[in-house]
């Protein structure tokens, strides 16, 4: 028996809508992963990086000195560190700043190198450096190691503790950091919570970029800078109702897939029932059909639904087991346009 068929009652056919838009939900969201698009090998000891809108800067610890670079890693013009062992970096717009791992401090530079300012930092081993258009986000290495915001006169704004992050950056709203001790890419917001993290693309990740589009990722033990894609891949959630009542099964199979995947979901009733109908992001027009494609360019959710062969019918030829959790709002729905109906 086909989802909602031979409904006469008005009333009856506007519950039935409610309660099946209410058990299509939402998808828990994509999986995004990182996908290299390009990379170059650099001859220095990968530190943080920074992007100014046209080029790559770059720190080299050894050789205090910081690179500006093109995207092809060719070097254009470089010079040195007004500190000791730099290593965080970051572009505010219009200068860079730069961390000291020795002297504890920040230091704002222009792009030929000229100090314009700087101040000390509340951290024993300040590392990665990022700017989210108001204010600098440090990284403390010692342990126990967090995260500091300031804002551009050296005032503590706020923190939190995280790993030791090697590399930040900010993506406009977010956070990203690279963890020295789990080799891992952290997306995270400014509360410290982790909203997903990323294999990088290679073995040792440390400094990190977004150029409005991409990551950009230094590697300090192979001295490759790589530059890596965020995708999104769509999730395809499926469920029974009831849930020993029959199975789906997906081809491909998987459940996370590349944008643009056609997935065949095929509804299958174990032996004693039937199938009824989908419910959820059903293609439009194929509601009733056992075997269906679904196009996952975005997050789907969908529901088979089965029933017993035989099981008796309600009064309007709607098989009611199906409808569960969803009957009492059924019930309320059609006692309000009574009561509605006899003022």
């Amino acid at each position: 028996m086909a989802l909602g068929v031979r409904l006469r009652k008005g009333t009856l056919l506007i519950a039935l809508l409610l309660l099946v838009g209410l058990e299509a939900g939402s998808a828990s969201g994509a999986t995004e992963r990182l996908e290299e698009v390009s990379s170059f090998g650099f001859d220095y000891r990968g530190g943080d990086l920074a992007w100014d809108g046209e080029h790559l800067w770059a720190t080299d610890p050894n050789e205090d000195k910081i690179y500006k670079l093109d995207t092809s890693g060719n070097i254009i013009s470089s010079f040195d560190s007004p500190g000791r062992i730099p290593y965080g970096l970051t572009w505010d717009g219009e200068h860079l700043w730069v961390t000291s791992t020795t002297r504890n401090r920040v230091y704002k530079v222009d792009t030929s190198g000229n100090l314009i300012s700087s101040f000390g930092l509340l951290s024993d081993l300040p590392f990665g450096l990022t700017w989210d258009g108001e204010h600098l986000w440090v990284n403390d290495g010692k342990s126990p190691a967090k995260i500091l915001e300031y804002d551009t006169s050296g005032n503590l704004v706020s923190s939190f503790d995280f790993g030791w992050t090697r590399g930040m950056t900010w993506d406009g709203e977010h956070l990203w950091a690279v963890d020295g001790d789990t080799k891992k890419i952290y997306k995270l917001d400014t509360s410290s919570n982790v909203i997903t993290s990323f294999d990088p693309p290679s073995s040792s990740p440390a400094g990190l970029t977004w150029d409005g589009e991409h990551l950009w990722v230094s590697d300090g033990a192979e001295n490759k800078i790589y530059q890596v894609r965020v995708t999104s891949y769509p999730e395809l959630l499926v469920s029974s109702v009831p849930s020993d009542g029959g199975t789906v099964s997906l081809s491909p199979s998987g459940g996370v897939y590349s944008p643009g995947t056609q997935v065949v979901m095929t509804a299958e009733p174990v032996g004693g029932y039937m199938f009824q109908g989908w419910s959820g992001d059903v293609p439009s027009g194929h509601e009733n059909d056992v075997l269906i494609t679904v196009l996952m360019d975005s997050d789907k959710t969908l529901t088979a639904h089965f029933s017993k062969i035989g099981e008796p019918e309600g009064e309007e030829g709607v098989s009611l087991p199906w409808i569960g959790a969803g009957l009492a709002a059924v019930v309320l729905v059609i006692a309000l346009i009574l009561v509605l109906r006899r003022r």
